[in-house]
């Protein structure tokens, strides 16, 4: 007795031809989810460093208007960015600002609410800043 094979395709086959290509769509899926995550984490750094370099703008003012880093004045100057437009944009994540004494120094700290990594500056001494 011969067994022939039949012509045409299982059902088997079938669904394992579905599987596979169900798994490379949502590969696909990932990879671009994967881009566009990675593209706008981008952008907020971008946002941060634009904005970590009006902060610097900010210091110089800060550095050469009080010896003091407790100074109410420079405090309200650093901490009122209500105004400031890189704040109003939706996509950038809300930041907080804090001024505190080490030593002779004051440190600025920008810390974003999110992801992005705390940034610190050193204000050594009238008009002279740096990047810890």
């Amino acid at each position: 007795m011969r067994i022939h094979k039949q012509d045409g395709i299982t059902l088997i086959e079938v669904l394992v031809a579905m599987l596979i290509l169900s798994i490379g769509v949502l590969a696909l899926i990932s990879l671009i989810t994967n881009v566009v995550v990675a593209s706008q984490r981008a952008d907020q750094g971008a946002m941060i460093r634009i904005l970590a370099t009006d902060l610097q703008e900010r210091a110089w003012i800060f550095s050469g208007s009080t010896d003091d880093c407790s100074d109410s004045s420079a405090m309200a100057d650093l901490n009122n960015w209500d105004d400031h437009p890189m704040l109003n944009q939706p996509s950038m994540p809300p930041v907080a600002l804090a001024v505190r004494e080490e030593g002779a120094d004051c440190i600025l700290t920008v810390t974003p609410q999110g992801t992005m990594p705390e940034t610190e500056y050193r204000v050594t001494g009238p008009r002279k800043i740096g990047t810890l």
